[in-house]
C-alpha cells in the first residue's frame, strides 16, 4: 500500500499531503472565520462556529462544495462555491531562540551551531522532555546533539533537534562503587567529576544533597547520583540494637532495646526490651537511637 493510500485510510479521503496553496489556520479546529477568507458569505455566521478538526502539521484537509453548502445551510445561508477549499495548519521554522530558552530552562549552557529545518505549529518546546547527547571524548569542545519535543495542540508533540557545543563544566558527585538500594550513602563511596551538559536539577553536586539518604534502586559504579532516586534512609532498621533514652522530669534513664520495626528520623518505631520481653513504642531521635518522653511514668522497662 502506498503512503498516500495509507494516509487516506487512516485520516480519511479529505486529508492529503499538503502540496499547493491552502488557507493557513491555527488551533485544533477549523472555524467559520477560517473559511470566510475563501467564502465571504460565511462572514455572516458566528466566526467561532466549528466546521471540523484541523489537519496534522504538514497535512491538509479539503472541504468539498457539497460539504460547504451543507455547513452554510445549518445557519440559513446559501452559498455556491465553485471548488473545494483546503486548509492546513499554520507553521513556522524552529528558531534559535526557541532552543536557547529550552536549554536555559534545563540549566544547560551551550553554543548553538545548527537548528533543524523543522516547521512547527503554534506551541512551545518542552524542556522537561528534552535531552542532550553525551559529549565525545574531547569533552566540551566536541559538538553534540540536543533533542527535544515541540508541544502543540492538546498533548501532541513533534521531535526537533539542534547541534550544540557545550560551554560550561560543573562538578557532580559520582559513585566510586556500586551503591546498594536501601543502604545509606557514605561520603567515602563518592567522588567528584567535572561534567558538561548535565541537568543541574536532576543530579547531586553536593554531599548535603546525599547525606542521610539511600537509593531506591542500585546505582552503579561510575554513575551520577539522580536526586529523584534518593529517599531518606531509615535511622533504625528491624533487628538493630537501639539506645533508648527515657526522660521524666529531671530523671533520665538509658537502656538498650531491640528494633521490631524500621523507623525514620522523627517517626515512631516498635522496640522490645530484651530483659523482660516487653514491647513499646518510641520516637526515632538519631541513628539507632530512640527517645521516650515519659508522662506519669513509663512501662518501657
Amino acid at each position: 500500500m502506498s503512503l498516500l493510500s495509507l494516509l487516506a485510510v487512516v485520516l480519511g479521503p479529505a486529508a492529503l499531503l499538503a502540496s499547493g496553496p491552502c488557507l493557513s489556520i491555527e488551533g485544533d479546529e477549523v472555524r467559520a472565520r477560517d473559511l470566510a477568507v475563501a467564502i465571504p458569505e460565511l462572514r455572516r455566521i458566528d466566526g467561532e462556529a466549528r466546521v471540523g478538526y484541523a489537519p496534522l502539521p504538514g497535512m491538509r484537509r479539503t472541504f468539498s462544495p457539497a460539504a460547504l453548502r451543507a455547513f452554510a445551510r445549518r445557519f440559513g445561508i446559501l452559498v455556491n462555491p465553485e471548488s473545494e477549499v483546503c486548509v492546513e495548519r499554520q507553521r513556522r521554522p524552529l528558531k534559535r531562540e526557541d532552543v536557547e530558552r529550552a536549554l536555559r530552562s534545563a540549566g544547560i549552557e551551550a553554543e548553538i551551531l545548527e537548528v533543524c529545518p523543522c516547521l512547527v505549529p503554534s506551541g512551545r518546546l518542552d524542556s522537561l522532555r528534552s535531552q542532550i547527547m553525551a559529549p565525545g571524548p574531547s569533552g566540551a569542545d566536541q559538538p553534540t546533539m540536543w533533542r527535544g519535543r515541540w508541544l502543540y495542540a492538546d498533548g501532541k508533540s513533534l521531535p526537533v533537534w539542534a547541534k550544540v557545543r557545550l560551554t560550561r563544566r560543573e562538578q557532580y558527585l559520582v559513585a566510586s562503587e556500586d551503591l546498594p538500594a536501601g543502604r545509606p550513602v557514605e561520603a567515602s563511596q563518592l567522588h567528584g567529576e567535572w561534567k558538561t551538559g548535565v541537568d543541574q536539577k536532576r543530579y547531586a553536586r553536593d554531599l548535603a544533597e546525599v547525606e542521610g539518604k539511600a537509593p531506591r534502586r542500585r546505582i552503579r559504579q561510575g554513575d551520577l547520583i539522580p536526586l529523584a532516586l534518593l529517599a531518606p534512609a531509615p535511622a533504625v532498621k528491624r533487628g538493630d540494637t537501639v539506645e533508648v533514652s527515657v526522660d521524666s522530669g529531671a530523671a533520665r534513664l538509658r537502656f538498650q532495646a531491640q528494633a521490631e520495626t524500621t523507623g525514620y528520623l522523627g517517626g515512631r518505631v516498635l522496640l522490645r526490651n530484651p530483659q523482660n520481653g516487653r514491647r513499646f513504642q518510641a520516637t526515632v531521635s538519631g541513628r539507632r537511637k530512640a527517645a521516650i518522653q515519659a508522662v506519669g511514668g513509663s512501662d518501657a522497662t
